[in-house]
């Protein structure tokens, strides 16, 4: 089994409905664990280059051309 069957999918099938709850958490720990914070901060970096467009609710947003 790879890490994605054994660690990944199972991760994040547990955390969909408390998603907000799960990311407070990893940001406390991650106040004393710089490693954390890096990896954190780097996921933030790749959301936002993937997601131009997201919104403050983290829901992204078609951009429709203006006439």
């Amino acid at each position: 089994m790879d890490h994605n069957r054994q660690f990944t999918r199972p991760l994040l099938m547990r955390i969909t409905d408390h998603g907000a709850a799960f990311v407070e958490l990893l940001a406390s720990r991650a106040e004393h664990d710089p490693p954390l914070a890096g990896h954190m901060l780097a996921a933030l970096d790749d959301l936002h280059r993937a997601f131009p467009d997201l919104t403050a609710d983290g829901i992204a947003r078609p951009i429709t051309a203006q006439k």
